[in-house]
């Protein structure tokens, strides 16, 4: 058989390309990616850290991780619509997960959007993540609504005394004020 026989053979024996791109999901390119996003995103850096989630999400579109840090990444950079998108996704994707209503509540807020929406978001939120307590409270106060947001403090600042404590068993005594 001649060697023009064989490379037409050959050629023929491939299967035509799918209609759509298919994405090889490599886990450890996955995991590179979201650590790249992580840094960028903890060093103010939300460009780089939305091109790093933004490849995540190519090749999973549905990485709920990637989701928060590209909605996280979009608000630093000013892109509310695209985080409000990412945000909904996620918490339509968990719809129980507390950081992703935290998340979506406080893109709403940042957006002046869906006020309603933004409460009841940071409201699911409060109980796992303080800081939602903060920023219901800046949303009530925006709203004139005093006294609830005044309740919202309240339970912050014990929920914070709470955390922050120090145990003196393991940590080491506090030192004292120079006069």
């Amino acid at each position: 058989m001649s060697l023009a026989a064989v490379v037409s053979t050959a050629v023929l024996s491939i299967p035509p390309p799918p209609s759509r791109p298919v994405a090889v999901v490599d886990s450890l390119d996955l995991r590179l990616h979201m650590a790249w996003g992580q840094a960028y995103l903890e060093r103010e850096r939300p460009e780089p850290a939305i091109e790093a989630f933004e490849n995540v999400l190519l090749k999973d579109p549905h990485h709920f991780a990637a989701l928060i840090g590209a909605g996280y990444a979009y608000n630093a950079a000013g892109r509310h619509a695209d985080a409000e998108a990412v945000a909904r996704k996620a918490v339509k994707l968990r719809q129980f997960d507390r950081q992703a209503h935290y998340l979506l509540g406080v893109t709403l807020v940042i957006a002046k959007k869906h006020l309603s929406q933004a409460e009841h978001h940071l409201s699911e939120a409060v109980d796992e993540i303080p800081l939602a307590r903060l920023e219901l409270m800046r949303l009530l106060l925006a709203r004139g609504e005093v006294d609830r947001a005044m309740r919202q403090l309240e339970r912050f600042t014990k929920e914070a005394v709470q955390v922050q404590q120090p145990n003196f068993k393991t940590d080491p005594a506090p030192v004292p004020a120079l006069p």
